[in-house]
């Protein structure tokens, strides 16, 4: 588990949205290829979070406090990796605005005590992609994805939220809530 926790310490999303395609990347930070975007329904999901705001940069405490918690104070053990959700744009919020949370799925039923919140994920479509690279890296791939999403007529419907897979690499799902384009010749 401190292996893990290591490893997700260096997290900080570097772009979350975009308004126009982002120029390419200064030379220190390399960007993988286009990574393949797909559509996928997912599960409902019992979760743990700690909701957090201002700087990215706190993500190192963020996690060590939730991976700390649930085993320790909760007694209970995750049943996935670790994951981030960013509830606002960083290109148009003040650093010390920034609001986003890290969580990890649980069980069902538990109950934790401020400033840790328990939530459920709805079922739904998610436009997601792999990335694979660096922690730090990962969110040069969201103007690709967000741009994927809308040329398709998929709408975003709800946070952009990072799952950080580790592995060889390491890996990062990119998931974004998405309502399905409406069928080619309906009316509102």
């Amino acid at each position: 588990m401190r292996k893990l926790a290591a490893v997700l310490l260096v997290l900080t999303p570097v772009v979350l949205f975009a308004e126009e395609p982002v120029s390419s990347p200064a030379p220190e930070q390399p960007v993988a290829p286009s990574p393949e975007i797909m559509i996928k329904q997912v599960d409902s999901l019992c979760v743990v979070v700690l909701p957090m705001k201002g700087s990215y940069a706190q993500h190192e405490e963020a996690i060590a406090r939730l991976m700390s918690y649930l085993p320790d104070t909760l007694k209970v053990a995750p049943l996935g990796p670790p994951f981030g959700r960013y509830f606002n744009n960083p290109m148009e919020a003040a650093e010390a605005d920034l609001l986003w949370e890290v969580g990890m799925e649980v069980a069902s039923g538990v109950a934790p005590t401020p400033p840790f919140e328990s939530k459920v994920f709805p079922t739904g479509e998610v436009a997601y992609t792999i990335f694979t690279g660096p922690y730090e890296n990962a969110g040069n791939a969201w103007p690709g994805v967000y741009m994927w999403v809308m040329s398709r007529g998929y709408t975003p419907a709800g946070p952009p939220m990072e799952i950080w897979l580790g592995g060889d690499g390491p890996q990062t799902e990119l998931r974004l809530p998405v309502t399905a384009p409406a069928p080619t010749g309906s009316t509102p």
